[in-house]
C-alpha cells in the first residue's frame, strides 16, 4: 500500500457506527468533526453501519451495505458474530469490523488518506482502525464517548478483563487517544503511564450552527419537567418521582400544578422494578411517557418547551467521570436544570460555571434533601438566560475540531 503524500489538504477517515441521519446521541460527535475539518486543512471520508430509512446523499459517506463484500469479508463477519454471541459480553458490534476494514481499503485505493480517526461505543470502530493502522501504517486517533474498563454501564463482573485487553490493545496501538473528560483523562494517566503523553481531552460541545433555544408558550396553571432520551440501568428517574409523590401527599405540592414527561425509549423492565413510583403519579395525572423513539426534532420541541430540563447523570456505580450529552443542549436553552450527580461530578464542574439556574440532588441524598432541591427548583422563574461566556467558548465544536485536526496532523 502506498503512504499519502504531505502537502495541501490531507484526507482523514473517520470509522463511526453511528452516523446522522441516525437519531442517537453517539451519532452527533463523529458529524459535528465531520462537518468542520475542513476548515483546518482535512477532508474527511466517513465510513459507518448501514442506516433503515432515507439516507445522506454527502458523497463523504459510504456505508457498510452488505452487498459488494468479498467472500473474505463475510467469513470474518460471521466468524464475529458467532464469538459475540458466545464468547463477548457485550453487543461491541463486531461483525461490522471485517466490512468496514473492506470499505475503507477500497477507499484508499482510490483516495489514500493521511490519518484515521476512530470514535466508540461501540468497540467496532476502534478494531477496525486498528486493522487499518497495520494494513496502511496511517496515523490513528482514538476517540472515545465512554471508557471501556471503567464504563459505569458496562457493568458485568465476570469478563472484566475483556474490557481492560481491548482498552490496553488500543492504547498501545493508537498514535493518540481522546477523552472527552478531564476525569477520565486523568483516570487514563494513572492507569497508563507509559503511555500518558498519547492521552488528550477533547471534550463533548455543541455546533453553533445548530440553533437552540427555548420555546416561547401560552401560560399554563402547572409548570414541566421534561426528560428527553433513553433511560437505562441507573440512569432512571424514580427518585424524582418518589419525592414528588412525598411532596404531594404533604400538601406541598399541588398536583394540577406539576408534570412530568420523559420522552424516549426505556429499557426492558426498568418500570416494572420502579412500579410503585411510575403508578403512583400516573394516577395522579402527574407523569406521562410512553418510551418511543421519538425524532429529533420532536425531542427538541419537549426540551424547548419544558420549564426544567431533567439530567440523569446516574450510574450503578456512582461514577462521575462522564457527561450526559444532552448537558450541552439544556445549558443552551437555558432554563433552570435539576441535576441528579455525584458529588465531584465533571457535570458538576460544568453546571456550576455554566451561567444556568440549576438544582443539584447527589448521589446518596436523603429524602429531606432531596425533596428541599425539588421544592427549591420550583421556586426558580423558568425565564431562560444566557449560559456564561465560559461554556461558549470552551464548548464550542469549532474549537474541538481545531484541537483534533492539530491531533490528526501529528
Amino acid at each position: 500500500m502506498k503512504r499519502a503524500s504531505g502537502g495541501g489538504r490531507g484526507k482523514v477517515l473517520l470509522a463511526a457506527y453511528w452516523y446522522p441521519p441516525e437519531n442517537t446521541s453517539g451519532a452527533a460527535r463523529p458529524w459535528r468533526f465531520a462537518r468542520y475539518l475542513s476548515r483546518f486543512g482535512f477532508e474527511p471520508r466517513v465510513v459507518a453501519a448501514p442506516f433503515d430509512g432515507p439516507d445522506s446523499s454527502d458523497w463523504r459517506l459510504r456505508r457498510t451495505a452488505p452487498a459488494g463484500f468479498s467472500d473474505r469479508a463475510r467469513r470474518w463477519s460471521r466468524m464475529a458474530a458467532l464469538a459475540q454471541r458466545y464468547l463477548v459480553p457485550y453487543n461491541d458490534r463486531l461483525p461490522w469490523v471485517a466490512p468496514a476494514v473492506e470499505t475503507a481499503t477500497q477507499w484508499w485505493n482510490e483516495e489514500p488518506y493521511e490519518a484515521i480517526l476512530s470514535s466508540s461505543p461501540p468497540l467496532a470502530p476502534h478494531l477496525a482502525a486498528l486493522s487499518l493502522k497495520r494494513r496502511l501504517g496511517v496515523r490513528w486517533v482514538a476517540d472515545f464517548r465512554d471508557p471501556l474498563r471503567d464504563n459505569p454501564f458496562r457493568t458485568r463482573r465476570w469478563p472484566f478483563p475483556y474490557d481492560a485487553i481491548m482498552e490496553r490493545l488500543i492504547f498501545r496501538n493508537a498514535d493518540a487517544v481522546v477523552a472527552n473528560t478531564e476525569a477520565m483523562a486523568g483516570l487514563w494517566r494513572r492507569q497508563y503511564p507509559q503511555w500518558s503523553g498519547k492521552i488528550h481531552v477533547i471534550w463533548n460541545g455543541y455546533d453553533p450552527a445548530d440553533p437552540v433555544e427555548a420555546a416561547s408558550f401560552e401560560p399554563r396553571p402547572y409548570r414541566i419537567i421534561a426528560h428527553v432520551g433513553a433511560l437505562y440501568g441507573g440512569r432512571h428517574p424514580a427518585a424524582l418521582l418518589e419525592s414528588l409523590e412525598r411532596l404531594i401527599r404533604a400538601g406541598r405540592v399541588a398536583p394540577d400544578t406539576i408534570r412530568v414527561q420523559l420522552t424516549g425509549p426505556i429499557e426492558d423492565g426498568l418500570v416494572a422494578r420502579h412500579q410503585a413510583a411510575f403508578d403512583a403519579l400516573t394516577r395522579r395525572g402527574v407523569l406521562r411517557y410512553d418510551g418511543l423513539l421519538v425524532p429529533s426534532a420532536e425531542a427538541r420541541r419537549v426540551l424547548a418547551s419544558c420549564d426544567y430540563p431533567l439530567l440523569l447523570d446516574l450510574n450503578e456505580r456512582e461514577s462521575g467521570l462522564q457527561v450526559p450529552a444532552k448537558i450541552f443542549e439544556y445549558i443552551r436553552i437555558g432554563r433552570p436544570i435539576l441535576a441528579f450527580t455525584a458529588t465531584e461530578s465533571a457535570t458538576r464542574q460544568i453546571l456550576e460555571q455554566s451561567g444556568i439556574p440549576h438544582r443539584l440532588v447527589f448521589t446518596g441524598s436523603d429524602a429531606g434533601e432531596l425533596d428541599r432541591q425539588v421544592m427549591s427548583l420550583l421556586e426558580v422563574s423558568p425565564e431562560p438566560v444566557r449560559p456564561s461566556a465560559w461554556f461558549e467558548e470552551r464548548f464550542n465544536c469549532i474549537t474541538q475540531t481545531a484541537a483534533l485536526a492539530a491531533l490528526l496532523g501529528g
